[in-house]
């Protein structure tokens, strides 16, 4: 199993090294993929690798949202064609299915037709607002995508097998019509723009601040997994086939994509009206490197802070998200002198998934590993725990648990003593990744929490760096 490890500029020039090593007969053999597109958002690059256990195809993808410019989601929204389609005519929008409108391309007004006929009858004229307001903290976002047929001068998100997302929980935007009385805008679910929703790497713009950041790539006939590391700053990407189980589980394509986020996270917004607060909350772009929520976190624990980012295609054809954990944002008070309460949004304790309940979880991180002491390899006299990442279903309905398979060549670490970075473990190479950067603390404390002495609040501190160890995670690469 071939790996390369160097040096990128960007991500783009990441892309543009990825495609040329993974097309290369001459490392690859007979698993060197075929280049289908190389394109700019929203279509993306698109490599034609072999399907599950090297038979028929599917197609791993890369893409790269830029949102390094506050405008990049309105000049999309404010097309002609998007608003037909995701403003007028959808049923999630303002809902009037074929309706005749009149709309500027990128104006935020259009007018709707009274009559069918002909305009001449009178309109109606509506005004969206806020869709320059999704954007928490500006970058370039890698992802990654498998999807199951290619069809050429299609986007990303029009290819066969795409994930439909239908929800993200995003922000909302606004809009009014002539004559609307309301002393409000009314709340509108935002289109989802090509790509949102999709598991990868963040990168912050003005990054890499040092003209380069450090890559590991490694793949094999149908799965690709991507490492990097911007100055100590550790994000990794991965698309392909799980390994399923030789069981009734298996089944032919079983795509699955991860990585350290999605590029959202959950934001409130806190506004005084009317003499008391009123809250909105909702996920919006964020590719900061101080976003310590679990919104930006490996795919060993993925998170419902914005949305998880471990994502499969099931027996059934639909996609769906994996989670150990979920984090909420709170509105929390203190009071700031005797007679004024200061307001704000608190991102509160990371609640782990009831292991009980119905859910996908990912195994067997969706337990408490602080007190793992035995292991299966020893690296100089120390003893580690290996042990695969596996995706499971528990379904009450049935009384039973289902195990899909496991990502390929990504494992858990049960120890602490070794360095982050490239490792050998029993002759094979291994990347051993922290939580996206070392000593992360699992959850801060909001400052106006209450402790009733230092030894509680040494506890929960003890507590939130026991956590903190054990996300971490192995990626082989080779022997």
């Amino acid at each position: 199993m071939p790996y390369l490890h160097g040096e990128a500029t960007s991500l783009e020039n990441l892309i543009s090294q990825l495609v040329i090593w993974a097309t290369d007969s001459t490392i690859h053999g007979d698993d060197a993929w075929t280049l289908m597109q190389q394109a700019d958002w929203p279509k993306g690059t698109i490599l034609k690798a072999k399907g599950l256990n090297g038979i028929n195809s599917c197609y791993i993808g890369l893409m790269i949202l830029d949102f390094t410019s506050s405008t990049a989601y309105s000049d999309w929204l404010l097309q002609t064609e998007i608003i037909e389609k995701k403003i007028v005519w959808d049923s999630d929008a303002i809902n009037k299915p074929k309706t005749c409108f009149t709309h500027t391309s990128g104006s935020a007004s259009f007018a709707i037709w009274d009559d069918v006929n002909a305009a001449s009858k009178g309109t109606t004229t509506y005004t969206l607002s806020g869709y320059n307001d999704l954007i928490n903290s500006a970058g370039k976002i890698l992802v990654f995508g498998v999807f199951k047929q290619f069809i050429d001068g299609l986007d990303w998100n029009e290819q066969p097998g795409a994930m439909e997302f239908t929800d993200l929980e995003l922000y909302p935007i606004y809009y009014t019509y002539a004559g609307y009385e309301g002393s409000e805008p009314i709340k509108l679910t935002p289109p989802i723009y090509p790509g949102w929703g999709y598991p990868g790497i963040a990168m912050p713009s003005g990054e890499p601040s040092g003209g380069y950041f450090k890559f590991w790539l490694v793949k094999d006939v149908s799965h690709l997994t991507v490492a990097t590391n911007n100055c100590g700053q550790w994000d990794m990407g991965h698309a392909g086939m799980l390994e399923p189980f030789e069981a009734a589980m298996q089944y032919p394509f079983p795509a699955v994509v991860a990585g350290t986020c999605t590029g959202l996270t959950k934001v409130m917004t806190i506004t005084a009206k009317n003499g008391g607060i009123v809250t909105t909350t909702g996920n919006k772009i964020d590719c900061s490197y101080d976003n310590w929520s679990m919104s930006r976190s490996l795919p060993c624990n993925p998170c419902e802070n914005g949305t998880s980012q471990v994502v499969l295609c099931l027996p059934d054809g639909t996609w769906e998200r994996f989670s150990n954990w979920s984090q909420a944002v709170k509105l929390r008070s203190y009071a700031y002198s005797s007679y004024e309460t200061k307001y704000f949004a608190s991102v509160e304790r990371p609640a782990r998934a009831d292991n009980t309940a119905d859910g996908f979880l990912v195994k067997p991180t969706n337990l408490d590993l602080d007190d793992v002491a035995t292991g299966l390899e020893s690296v100089n006299g120390n003893i580690i725990t290996i042990e695969p990442l596996q995706l499971l279903q528990n379904d009450s309905a049935n009384l039973r648990v289902d195990l899909f398979g496991a990502l390929w060549g990504m494992y858990w670490p049960g120890t602490n003593s070794l360095p982050y970075g490239e490792v050998t473990i029993n002759s094979k190479q291994y990347l051993l990744l922290p939580n996206c950067w070392e000593d992360r603390l699992w959850y801060i404390v909001p400052y106006t929490s209450t402790y009733t002495s230092q030894l509680t609040f040494k506890t929960s501190y003890d507590e939130i760096i026991d956590y903190g160890k054990q996300f971490k995670m192995l990626i082989e690469l080779g022997g």
